[in-house]
């Protein structure tokens, strides 16, 4: 048995690991359960008497370090020691009420620390993390080594699947802005096309306009010198032109004379109509129609003098009006 001032080959080692995880408020090799449970691990036998496999089978300063990094670390200390972890519904950033057992939040980490320096999983008193330190051969009995292999492929399985989904979604995220660039590119190439062609169209019209300038400054350099003739007073397109109906109750002058048989046949009834009008008898015929226009001869019977035409009219006259013949005077 080596006295508690004595100090212990690796001790410092272990110490100055403690201390670098942050957690602790004084140095480690000032706190008493801490530095009984270092000096113990390293095969230290103090005045109080403990049943421990590491007086058996003491660690090096390597193993110590090599436990306190990987049951600290994998059981994700650091994040569960903060204050912001919220390990139960009864934490808050200045503590916890809650048992230690239904927390997991790590208020004390010194006790924590203690507990993981003491702890031995396997049965055998020389596994150290599944592998002996007698043999350095890997613990059949706990199985540790195959858990953390275990383990080791799922986190693999698990990083691949998120690192592959990360580069999908980057791929994704890519093509997306890939295709709005296209789209963008497009449509600055369709706005640089309609500009191009409005710019044509604009140069097509001025080289137009110059080549009429051209042909009308030819032109007028043409006509210098040239008499100048007066316009109409009343010009061509002011003129009307409408056409005058024809009179057609004056025959034309190279019209023949009507034949009044023609005429009466084309004006008159028909042939059928003049035999049904006619007497049964084989009374007088009708006379023929003549052309308007055309006087008539008084008929006169054979033998009779004429009578003057001033003496028609005297007797035409003296006819009484209708309704006052047989009236005295």
């Amino acid at each position: 048995m080596v006295g508690d001032l004595v100090p212990v080959a690796g001790e410092d080692e272990v110490y100055a690991a403690l201390d670098a995880l942050g957690v602790l408020s004084s140095p480690a090799a000032r706190i008493k359960p801490l530095r009984r449970s270092v000096r113990e691990l390293l095969g230290h036998r103090g005045a109080e008497v403990r049943d421990r496999a590491s007086f058996l089978y003491p660690r090096t300063a390597e193993q110590a370090v090599t436990r306190i990094y990987a049951g600290w670390h994998r059981a994700q200390g650091p994040a569960r020691a903060s204050g912001d972890y919220v390990g139960c519904p009864r934490c808050t950033p200045s503590g916890c009420t809650a048992s230690r057992e239904s927390c997991e939040r790590i208020l004390k980490p010194v006790g924590y620390l203690q507990a993981l320096l003491d702890a031995q999983d396997c049965d055998l008193p020389t596994c150290e993390l599944g592998v002996l330190i007698d043999s350095g051969d890997e613990c059949q009995a706990c199985g540790y080594r195959a858990a953390q292999r275990i383990a080791a492929a799922r986190e693999a399985k698990l990083t691949a699947e998120l690192e592959a989904d990360q580069a999908r979604r980057h791929q994704e995220a890519a093509a997306a802005r890939r295709a709005e660039t296209d789209r963008a590119h497009s449509d600055a190439h369709e706005e640089d096309a309609r500009r191009a062609q409005a710019a044509a169209k604009t140069a097509e019209v001025t080289r137009t306009r110059a080549e009429f300038a051209a042909e009308f400054a030819a032109l007028d350099a043409a006509s210098v010198g040239r008499v100048t003739v007066p316009a109409p007073l009343h010009p061509i397109h002011d003129m009307s032109f409408e056409q005058e109906e024809p009179d057609y109750d004056e025959p034309a002058e190279d019209q023949a004379a009507e034949d009044p048989a023609a005429w009466e046949t084309a004006t008159g009834p028909s042939a059928e109509y003049r035999a049904w009008r006619a007497p049964a008898g084989g009374g007088q015929a009708r006379r023929p129609l003549q052309p308007v226009g055309a006087r008539a001869a008084p008929s006169t019977p054979r033998g009779a003098a004429a009578e003057p035409a001033h003496g028609r009219a005297r007797a035409v006259g003296r006819q009484p009006p209708p309704g006052m013949a047989g009236r005295g005077t």
